[in-house]
């Protein structure tokens, strides 16, 4: 028997089965109303997955039409390695719409590529119901972690209503919300009026789209963002919105509902002692206390990063500096600047080439060559050891990862003058990075600002690399892997090595400007030809 999923009262900790015990009774599921508060809370038990009851749901329900608000908390059993599989899959889908965003797609290729994402996942039916609950109780701890999973929760429903045909979100609307279609005749009445909102391309709705639409009258309350935009007509009290609009009042009921259940569990629910201190649950403990900061694509070190097919030396290091991110050259300059790193410097910038392809041979080469403030002997016993450590090769010979940027970001800040370790974007004051996306000729510096300035560092890195690398989405992500961009230093890395390839692979382009066919790659990247190039001193 392997441990399963149930649900407990938090109010008296006493257990309650996902099902009757009774085996003539399976259908019938414990019910959350009849627990003593709203909410639940997941605790692990031995118990059989045989003979399994999944309770029917009604022809008439929102699930029936693929779309699932999430109101009943399901009743099922998992093994605490589907558990996992489950939470990563949601989780991976949220960062796929996170990193999305930051990249200049039009609607149709976002929703596209969403959609992509959801069929690789298979992020539909009881895995989708599941393992949000399973975010829930992770992300309900703060108000930053309530604030990220609300808004990126209400985006895929966004989505996921846009793929709807016409006749389902029609359905889904009145079954829903309870609101029916207005008159033929209504409708004709009000006909000059509702002409003037808004139809599907932004601009005035036509008389073709008028015919076809179909209006609803809700309170006007419930389509308060409508009214902000003038995207409805008012009288009486009543918000008259075209079927394409009416989106914008499920999310907003959605939205609201989903707000009030994380503030509730995170009134009811402690991970640290409901969980930390438990028998049972502290075996789940660890899991939804790192869900919020985890990878879900684990960057592996290459030794394949360099042109050519070649490994990366002691002496090539520094012709890909600007492949790096931020925080990586801003290490290598510090070091250049003062001819060695302190520790934590050290580290960071020592296993981010390791994970890059730089062997330990050449390691222990460049760190002396570009330490010129220290004797070799003075190299030899201060800090050889430490790279030497890094690969395996001292004290414990077990081989360390690379930091990822949520090691970076909640790791040691910088302190002193001679500190380079750590995330610009974190660490750095607003006029400091400002003046380095300058250097670095990033044309969406305001809003890398913006993001930094929001508390987005991820977000502020990925836009960085967008930036600097405008064609990216242009290719296929096996051919550009934007996966990890803002998660990991490493995949930065990789994705501008490769984005770099990509441009060299592609056949001039013939047109009647010598320059612009003749265009290099650095020049598609954002920066100038000559700034490819650092040479080592």
């Amino acid at each position: 028997k392997r441990p399963t999923l149930s649900f407990i009262s938090i109010n008296n900790r006493q257990h309650l089965p996902c099902r009757s015990k009774d085996t003539s009774d399976l259908s019938t599921p414990v019910r959350v109303e009849q627990l003593a508060i709203p909410l639940i809370f997941v605790m692990y038990s031995v118990a059989s997955r045989r003979n399994r009851v999944t309770p029917k749901k009604e022809s008439s329900s929102p699930a029936s039409f693929g779309i699932n608000f999430y109101n009943d908390v399901p009743t099922v059993e998992l093994d605490l390695d589907t558990f996992e599989i489950y939470a990563l899959k949601r989780l991976k889908v949220l960062r796929k719409l996170e990193q999305f965003r930051t990249f200049k797609l039009t609607r149709d290729e976002f929703r596209h590529r969403v959609k992509e994402v959801l069929d690789e996942e298979e992020l539909t039916g009881p895995v989708d119901e599941t393992s949000h609950f399973i975010l829930r109780l992770s992300y309900c701890q703060t108000e930053d972690l309530r604030r990220w999973f609300l808004t990126h929760e209400c985006d895929l429903l966004r989505i996921r209503l846009q793929l709807l045909p016409t006749e389902k979100l029609a359905k889904l609307v009145q079954s829903y919300l309870n609101i029916k279609p207005i008159t033929d005749d209504r409708k004709k009445e009000l006909r000059p009026q509702l002409l003037l909102t808004k139809g599907n391309n932004g601009g005035v709705m036509s008389s073709n789209e008028f015919n076809d639409a179909r209006f609803f009258a809700v309170p006007f309350t419930q389509a308060l963002d409508l009214v902000a935009r003038r995207e409805c007509y008012l009288e009486g009290g009543q918000a008259y919105i075209s079927q394409h609009r009416v989106e914008a009042i499920l999310l907003a009921k959605f939205r609201m509902h989903l707000s009030r259940e994380l503030a509730t569990l995170q009134t009811h629910v402690s991970l640290d002692t409901s969980l930390q201190y438990d028998a049972e649950g502290s075996r789940v403990y660890p899991l939804l206390k790192s869900l919020s900061h985890c990878l879900v694509h684990k960057e592996q070190s290459s030794t394949d990063y360099s042109s050519g097919g070649q490994a990366l030396t002691a002496g090539t290091v520094a012709n890909h500096v600007s492949n790096m991110p931020l925080c990586m050259q801003e290490m290598h300059k510090g070091m250049k600047r003062h001819g060695k790193l302190r520790h934590f410097g050290r580290l960071q910038y020592g296993l981010f080439l390791k994970g890059v392809g730089l062997d330990m041979d050449n390691a222990l080469l460049f760190f002396q060559r570009h330490f010129t403030a220290v004797t070799g002997e003075q190299f030899q016993k201060e800090y050889a050891y430490n790279i030497r450590y890094n690969y395996g090769k001292e004290g414990k010979r077990k081989s360390r990862d690379p930091y990822s940027c949520t090691g970076l970001i909640q790791g040691n800040a910088p302190g002193t003058r001679g500190d380079f370790h750590g995330c610009p974007y974190k660490h750095y004051d607003v006029d400091h990075l400002s003046t380095l996306l300058n250097d670095l000729n990033v044309k969406d510096k305001k809003e890398v600002l913006d993001l930094k300035k929001a508390g987005h560092f991820g977000l502020a890195c990925q836009k960085q690399f967008v930036s600097r690398h405008p064609r990216a989405m242009e290719f296929p992500n096996d051919v550009v892997p934007v996966d990890n961009i803002g998660n990991h230093p490493n995949a930065w890395f990789r994705a501008s090595r490769a984005y770099q390839a990509a441009l060299s692979a592609e056949p001039p382009k013939t047109n009647n400007n010598p320059q612009t066919s003749n265009a290099s790659p650095a020049s598609q990247m954002g920066e100038s030809p000559t700034s490819m190039t650092v040479s080592p001193s």
